[in-house]
């Protein structure tokens, strides 16, 4: 998918839609995802190709980014999927390595997402073959099986069955000549479709049928019909009158020439997850400390309106239910924190700008945050024994920081932990990934510095999205999870300001940003300080790193 998306931009460039300069975080990005993909290595090996050939470089031409760039896609999509079918079918035959068969998973689920899969039909899909009680090992029957669900058919079509009030239904008939129904009695003696016989109860309700819509599954179908759905929506916006939308959240989807459909709620397959996890703790006291700050300024003075426009923009956007006019509204939430869109003298885009002074608020506890955020996903019996080992052998003021010393002590302590996690392969798996993190400094500042450029990637690729939708009318199959992504971060951002308005009493977004970005390079220079002094030996380096991260992480 990053090298499509770098291949369509070297076509906006060529067109002079987009300067060139705005290539250079994709092609890092793509870089970076090169050389670090497993499935791509195995590819690329089997075929004799050297990395080097097809990696492309920011300092070349964009005809030769795009030359290399369509050379990788020609070489590396084709086999993607059944390279990393293969590898996960050898792994789990040979009982091998349960990190190498959770990575190659994970790529192999990225890919699909980006063949345009739902993220919905992937889980639902999983959950349906591998979750039996009688399965007592994973076999390649049954993962053969899973796999041939997500195999591109180019004939695949659905029909989708949607239910509404009679007078929003005619409508619906009367603009797109569609089929409609009176119940599903009529439904079923018409086209012998089964649905349930409550589908469309209730006084003065229609069905409505889409028939022919040609996508990779259930969902997708439905993402299609909502798009068809939200012309007429538009237009009724456009035009006032007193017709109302009126469609209910469940349809029924079948798949060619199936006569029994499956349930599928319009709401879930097309809403972005504001689940509370994504929230950070001090979202409460952000509430109280801004609405206490916007009482005590009612009558004007001190202070600057950017955050109060940034916080009705965000509410705006988190009550829509659609991802691309959330997206839209919440990119212009970001933009009323941050200063007005200029250029600087070296000619750099704003976005640059805007990257910043927002990426040192939203990485400034990373590595702190993997520790705080392992206790705080236990269930309550598996917390409540780690706290008891974690309260023995470490010390500090959360449990995130004491988890730190207890791991970074000794090896034995990471087997006691991870004995209290019920033989849990993937929260063992966390504990090994966290134990290396404490063990060594250097590596715990590399995945600091390399979430910083995943962040400011991420950015970028939030501001192409929105500008995509603006300026083109399209958007990417990770529009949903790339606005989960905005809204966790502007909910970060608001709890760092909240911090800063505690601590310093300043209220304008852009100074409050400017001194999380000293704190945060402040922090990174003493971090890097410890790691190369020599006259210290590395148990005082592990030791005064994870204490130095705790006490002074910004804000």
């Amino acid at each position: 998918m990053k090298l499509r998306e770098l291949s369509v931009n070297c076509g906006k460039v060529l067109s002079k839609q987009v300067p060139k300069v705005a290539l250079e975080p994709i092609v890092n990005e793509v870089v970076e995802a090169l050389k670090s993909d497993k499935v791509v290595h195995k590819i690329l090996s089997n075929k004799g190709v050297p990395l080097s050939s097809v990696t492309p470089k920011s300092d070349e031409t964009t005809e030769e980014i795009l030359s290399r760039t369509r050379l990788a896609i020609s070489l590396i999509t084709p086999s993607y999927s059944e390279t990393c079918e293969k590898v996960i079918l050898e792994n789990c035959g040979t009982q091998g390595s349960k990190r190498k068969l959770l990575l190659f998973t994970k790529l192999y689920i990225a890919h699909l997402c980006g063949q345009r899969f739902h993220r919905m039909f992937i889980h639902e899909t999983a959950i349906e073959h591998f979750t039996r009680k009688t399965i007592s090992r994973c076999t390649s029957g049954l993962l053969t099986k899973f796999f041939n669900y997500f195999t591109l058919d180019k004939n695949r079509y659905f029909t989708v069955a949607l239910c509404g009030s009679a007078t929003y239904v005619n409508f619906l008939n009367g603009v797109f000549q569609l089929e409609t129904y009176d119940d599903e009695v009529e439904l079923k003696g018409q086209t012998k479709l089964n649905i349930p016989s409550d589908f469309a109860q209730g006084d003065r309700k229609k069905i409505l049928l889409l028939p022919g819509i040609r996508a990779p599954d259930r969902f997708s179908a439905v993402v299609w019909a909502e798009k068809l759905l939200g012309i007429s929506r538009s237009f009724l916006f456009v035009f006032p009158s007193s017709l109302k939308e009126s469609i209910d959240n469940d349809a029924y989807v079948f798949h060619g020439k199936s006569l029994m459909g499956k349930r599928v709620g319009r709401r879930l397959t097309l809403s972005v997850s504001t689940s509370r996890a994504t929230r950070p703790q001090s979202v409460s006291s952000a509430a109280k400390a801004f609405s206490r700050f916007a009482f005590e300024n009612r009558n004007g003075g001190r202070g600057d309106d950017g955050l109060f426009r940034a916080l009705n923009a965000a509410a705006l956007s988190g009550s829509s239910q659609d991802p691309e006019t959330q997206l839209i509204t919440l990119w212009s939430a970001f933009e009323a924190l941050l200063p007005q869109p200029t250029r600087d003298e070296k000619g750099t885009a704003r976005i640059v700008h805007f990257c910043s002074l927002i990426v040192p608020a939203l990485a400034s506890s990373y590595i702190p945050n993997k520790f705080e955020f392992f206790v705080k996903s236990l269930d309550r019996a598996r917390a409540r024994s780690v706290r008891k080992i974690i309260e023995a052998h470490g010390h500090g003021d959360s449990d995130g920081e004491r988890l730190a010393f207890t791991l970074s002590a000794s090896a034995d302590n990471a087997r006691l932990v991870a004995s209290a996690l019920d033989q849990s392969p993937l929260l063992i798996n966390r504990v090994s990934n966290l134990y290396n993190l404490s063990q060594s400094p250097t590596e715990a500042l590399r995945k600091l510095n390399a979430n910083e450029d995943r962040l400011m990637w991420q950015l970028h690729r939030i501001y192409r999205e929105r500008n995509d939708i603006v300026h083109s009318g399209t958007s990417s199959p990770f529009l949903l999870p790339v606005t989960e992504n905005a809204f966790f971060y502007f909910r970060v951002l608001t709890a760092k300001l909240e911090s800063i308005y505690a601590q310093f009493e300043v209220t304008e977004p852009h100074g409050a940003l400017q001194i999380i970005a000293g704190i945060q390079s402040e922090l990174k220079q003493q971090a890097s300080r410890i790691v190369s002094d020599r006259e210290i030996s590395e148990e005082q380096k592990r030791h005064s790193f994870i204490e130095y991260l705790f006490k002074k992480r910004a804000i």
